[in-house]
């Protein structure tokens, strides 16, 4: 039975992404003569994304099918902000001042899609997916664009190897009063997998 043979109109997927970035956006070391001003803004960044979605086949045949995607992207957002800041002069410090700021923010957001596949053999297929998730949770405001393009070696009817290119774009945005900030995205690259299906 070759890969485009199945005839299941429902199914579920799962996906995670991780992030961990540190960020310095400012660094000040100026000596002004008698006044030496020193300071640093860093940002740390661990934020996960989740996607839980039900899938329905809405076109089938011995060869192709295609699947609208419904589903949650959940966004869990760490942030943490550092900033120091200090006046001295002639080494002796006349200000000297630390701020740190914390967001941890759960906001699961809505998703849909559309997946297409077509096998050329009864091992191999191919296929692309393009996700769209969009919306506002609280102090979070996410827009979100995937696109996947995958092949796809049945070793079974149950068991297949994915591999393929990923392009992965967001903008969010927390409204938050002490603090806010406008947070871009962006990922290219290659990714291998395993499908499972029931």
């Amino acid at each position: 039975m070759g890969i485009g043979d199945i005839d299941k109109k429902h199914g579920v997927g799962f996906s995670y992404y991780q992030i961990r970035r540190d960020v310095s956006l400012l660094t000040i070391d100026e000596n002004l003569g008698d006044l030496t001003i020193t300071g640093d803004v860093s940002m740390s960044d661990k934020s996960r994304f989740y996607y839980l979605s039900y899938n329905y086949t809405a076109y089938h045949d011995d060869r192709s099918y295609v699947f609208w995607i419904f589903g949650l992207n959940t966004i869990d957002l760490k942030y943490s902000l550092d900033a120091t800041g200090m006046i001295d002069f002639h080494g002796v410090p006349l200000v000297s001042n630390e701020y740190k700021r914390e967001i941890n923010q759960l906001a699961p957001l809505p998703m849909v899609g559309i997946d297409a596949w077509f096998a050329l053999t009864p091992k191999w297929a191919f296929g692309t997916k393009l996700s769209f998730v969009g919306g506002t949770y609280e102090e979070v405001t996410a827009r979100i664009l995937e696109i996947k393009v995958r092949a796809k070696y049945a070793f079974s009817n149950k068991v297949g190897l994915l591999f393929g290119f990923n392009t992965f774009t967001s903008d969010i945005e927390i409204d938050d009063p002490d603090f806010f900030t406008d947070v871009n995205y962006s990922f290219s690259g290659f990714k291998l997998g395993i499908d499972v299906g029931f």
